[in-house]
């Protein structure tokens, strides 16, 4: 795997790296991808292994390509590399108050401390920092009822989401990854966009501003194939947004207020209307 620098990190329309031939050896994981009978339900693509899955596990026994990619994706080694190339704007998102927590103060963990639907395991009393791990495909219409469902942010325990792709689709229209930049009135314009293709990796640092979607697929010939990696940590990480509008964009950071319940009275005098 290729190493991350300093120098790859790109900043518009926030802080992300893109890089080609990642692994060296993408020919080797599409030949052994996984059937897709091994997966199990929709987590972000159409069907999703996840590493807290057996098939998961047993994928890692039955194939060394992908045991090697966990193996690195879930150490230490990589999540310092990361840290290390983002260095620079994790030490602004602090200064700005952004960054509750300075991850790279953090212990590492080399085991996956999210359950499969993204909910923490258990929220440490000494924050953690770990990767979780998820191969995927996805076919036609994806990015419309899954894939983020349209524009959004990751929630407010993820540092870094990042994408490997795994196969350079035939015939597809669509299945972009998008990345957005917020304008006046609350506008999101598009900035950047990447084409899935193989052995491309794509990481991006999951702040308030870190607007991205998939463009719907619609047309492809098979599945585009990927592997997520959110290096995420136990507890929450990003400020809790206090301008509504902005909150309200990025879906999963917005928690709406409750519904005030109707008086008694009003109540009442519904129930004596109908029951009159």
């Amino acid at each position: 795997m290729k190493e991350l620098k300093k120098s790859d990190v790109v900043n518009s329309p926030y802080p992300h790296v893109v890089i080609n031939e990642f692994t060296s050896f993408g020919d080797q994981l599409e030949i052994e991808f996984p059937k897709l009978e091994l997966f199990g339900n929709t987590i972000r693509m159409d069907g999703d292994l996840n590493s807290n899955d057996d098939n998961f596990k047993k994928l890692n026994n039955d194939s060394r390509t992908y045991a090697s990619i966990n193996e690195y994706f879930i150490s230490k080694k990589f999540i310092e590399n990361i840290l290390d190339a983002f260095d620079e704007q994790i030490e602004e998102h602090i200064k700005i108050g952004e960054l509750l927590i300075d991850p790279r103060d953090l212990e590492i963990s080399e085991t996956c401390l999210e359950a499969r639907n993204g909910s923490a395991l258990i929220e440490f009393p000494e924050p953690k920092l770990f990767s979780r791990i998820d191969i995927g495909y996805a076919g036609k219409a994806y990015g419309i009822n899954n894939g983020g469902k349209g524009i959004h942010t990751d929630n407010r325990r993820r540092l870094f989401s990042c994408l490997l792709y795994i196969n350079t689709p035939k015939n597809i229209k669509g299945g972009e990854h998008r990345m957005y930049q917020m304008h006046e009135n609350y506008s999101l314009k598009q900035d950047k966009s990447y084409t899935p293709k193989q052995d491309l990796f794509l990481a991006s640092l999951q702040s308030n501003y870190a607007f991205h979607d998939v463009n719907p697929i619609t047309e492809i010939e098979g599945y585009r194939k990927a592997i997520y990696i959110g290096v995420t940590c136990s507890n929450e990480l990003w400020k809790k947004i206090d301008d509504v509008n902005q909150a309200k964009l990025t879906q999963n950071r917005y928690t709406a207020p409750p519904t005030k319940p109707k008086s008694k009275s009003l109540i009442s005098k519904f129930l004596l209307k109908i029951f009159k």
